[in-house]
């Protein structure tokens, strides 16, 4: 893993992805987790990238984020705030439908899959937070058969009170 600092986060203010990249001078990496994070204790955005071979990891990376308040008053009408971050973790093999803690519009605000077997050769990774209920992950490699570990944080988005 490697640590990009970022400014300190005052208490009631949010990180939330906006999009990253990671890039290696190799192409052929048996994969064995990938990852961003916020680290709000480290004042950092912990980007993983690791596979079985110690010595061609080198990578480089990109982290697009945006900072949200969780709550905004205006007068006696509550403006749009943000709940979380919720975190989830769970097992799937493929793809999987994991129920929301709660119902709504979700930023994601961190990932990391952790893959069991080394031989992974990557098709896809995808993260759906669109459904209101659920979120959709998606992991294919060329066996299709090999167990993922997931963590996920996000926020949820909550309209305004009237």
């Amino acid at each position: 893993s490697h640590l990009a600092p970022i400014p300190r986060l005052a208490p009631d203010e949010l990180l939330v992805l906006r999009g990253f990249g990671i890039t290696t001078a190799e192409g052929n990496h048996n994969i064995r987790a990938v990852g961003v994070r916020y680290l709000r204790w480290r004042n950092a955005v912990s980007v993983t990238f690791a596979d079985d071979s110690p010595d061609d990891d080198g990578f480089t990376f990109t982290v697009h984020y945006l900072v949200l308040f969780h709550h905004s008053r205006t007068g006696r009408r509550r403006n749009p705030h943000f709940d979380g971050p919720h975190q989830q973790r769970f097992r799937f093999t493929e793809s999987a439908r994991i129920r929301k803690t709660a119902r709504g519009v979700a930023l994601l605000s961190g990932f990391t899959f952790r893959f069991a077997d080394s031989d992974h050769h990557l098709r896809k990774i995808a993260v759906d937070l669109e459904p209101l209920d659920n979120f959709d992950v998606t992991f294919t490699d060329d066996e299709r058969d090999n167990p993922v570990d997931g963590f996920i944080e996000y926020v949820l988005a909550v309209p305004y009170i009237r």
